[in-house]
């Protein structure tokens, strides 16, 4: 069954960023140049949903690219 709800660290690996990256988007508001995805407070916590994350990547991934994979 797939976790639905997901921690920081859990979050960055599923959309393979590094935990500090990700926990910095939220001050910052922007990750990779994008509005950073959309998060959930419950007390000291912070939790991503798994299906805001993927709708994160749809939206932002198709516009980044591998330039390693270019020529």
């Amino acid at each position: 069954m797939k976790k639905t709800r997901l921690t920081t660290k859990d979050a960055a690996i599923y959309i393979g960023c590094a935990v500090f990256t990700l926990r910095a988007s939220r001050h910052y508001g922007t990750l990779y140049g994008f509005p950073s995805p959309e998060y959930i407070k419950l007390g000291r916590s912070v939790f991503y949903e798994s299906a805001t994350l993927d709708t994160w990547l749809d939206t932002h991934c198709k516009t980044l690219h591998n330039t390693a994979q270019e020529g």
